[in-house]
C-alpha cells in the first residue's frame, strides 16, 4: 500500500518561486489576458470616447470594480484549490513561523486558523486504507455549524471568505488604483478640469490589461499563502490538542518547538474573545 501524502517544508527560495513567479505570473497572465478581451468588447466599438472619471465609460471605475471583483474571484478559486491541495497532501509547508505578538493574534483571527484542516496523510482514516475525496473536503470547508443546514452553512462560508479576500483587496487597492490613475491622466488627452479623454482602442485595452497582470500577479501568492498558513498554523497549534496530530505525527513537523508558544497564543486569543463577549 503506498503511504499517504502529507506536506514537506520547503525552503524560502523554493517558496518565492513557486508563489511569485509561477503562480502569479501565470494567474497575471490569465486575468490579463480576459480582461483586455473583456474591455474590448466593452469599449472598442462605442460611439462615446473613454474617460477617466466621467460617465457612462469611466476608466476609474472600471479599474476600482475590476481589482475587488478579481480579488474576490481569485481567494475563492485558491481557497477550493489550494484548500483541496493542503487536504490531499500535494503541498508544502513554509519555514518555521512560530504565532506571537498583537499581529500574529490578528492574523491568528482573519485567517480562521481555527478552521484549518488536517492533511489527510494524517487521519488515522488514512492508515485504514481510505482515500480523500473532493466531497468530503468540500463538506468540511464549508460546515461551520453541524446544527444547520449545508444552504446556511454555504452562506457563512461564502461570507467569511469575501471577508478575507476584501482585507486583501483594500491594501491593493491604496496603491495600484492611485498609481494607475496617475498613469491614465498622464497619458490620455486633457478635455478641461481633472478630466481626460482616453479613446476607444487601444488605450483602454492596454491599460486594462497591464493593470489586471499585476493585480493577479500581487493578489494570487497572497491568497494562496493565505489559505496554506492557514492549514499549516492550524496543525501547529493544535498539535498538543487533537490526537491525529499526537505522538509521531507531530515529530514529522518538530511541532514541539512552537508548541509553547502556540498553547499561550491560543489561550490569550481565547481569554480575549471572552472579554469581548462578556463587554
Amino acid at each position: 500500500m503506498t503511504e499517504p501524502k502529507v506536506p514537506k517544508q520547503r525552503s524560502w527560495l523554493y517558496i518565492f518561486v513557486y508563489l511569485v513567479l509561477y503562480e502569479g505570473l501565470m494567474s497575471g497572465a490569465i486575468s490579463g489576458g480576459i480582461n483586455f478581451a473583456i474591455s474590448y468588447g466593452m469599449y472598442a466599438k462605442r460611439s462615446r470616447q473613454v474617460t477617466l472619471w466621467r460617465f457612462p465609460h469611466t476608466m476609474s471605475g472600471d479599474c476600482a470594480v475590476t481589482l475587488f471583483v478579481q480579488t474576490v474571484l481569485t481567494h475563492i478559486i485558491e481557497e477550493i484549490m489550494v484548500g483541496w491541495d493542503c487536504y490531499t497532501g500535494d503541498t508544502f509547508y513554509f519555514p518555521s513561523l512560530p504565532l506571537g505578538g498583537r499581529l500574529n493574534k490578528w492574523a491568528f483571527k482573519a485567517l480562521e486558523v481555527d478552521r484549518g484542516m488536517v492533511p489527510f496523510g494524517l487521519r488515522p482514516e488514512a492508515k485504514e486504507g481510505a482515500k480523500p475525496t473532493f466531497k468530503g473536503y468540500v463538506k468540511q470547508l464549508i460546515t461551520y455549524d453541524e446544527n444547520r443546514s449545508n444552504f446556511v452553512n454555504f452562506i457563512i462560508c461564502a461570507v467569511h471568505k469575501v471577508i478575507l479576500a476584501l482585507l486583501i483587496a483594500i491594501p491593493i487597492w491604496f496603491v495600484e488604483w492611485p498609481v494607475t490613475m496617475g498613469v491614465l491622466a498622464g497619458i490620455g488627452k486633457y478635455i478641461g478640469g481633472i478630466e481626460y479623454e482616453l479613446g476607444n482602442y487601444p488605450k483602454p485595452q492596454v491599460i486594462k490589461l497591464v493593470y489586471t497582470v499585476i493585480l493577479g500577479w500581487v493578489s494570487t501568492p497572497i491568497s494562496i499563502a493565505a489559505v496554506m498558513l492557514r492549514n499549516q498554523w492550524y496543525v501547529e497549534y493544535y498539535s498538543g490538542n487533537n490526537q491525529v496530530l499526537n505522538g509521531e505525527n507531530a515529530k514529522l513537523f518538530d511541532l514541539e518547538k512552537t508548541k509553547k508558544d502556540n498553547e499561550k497564543i491560543v489561550k490569550n486569543t481565547d481569554t480575549s474573545s471572552s472579554s469581548e463577549s462578556d463587554e
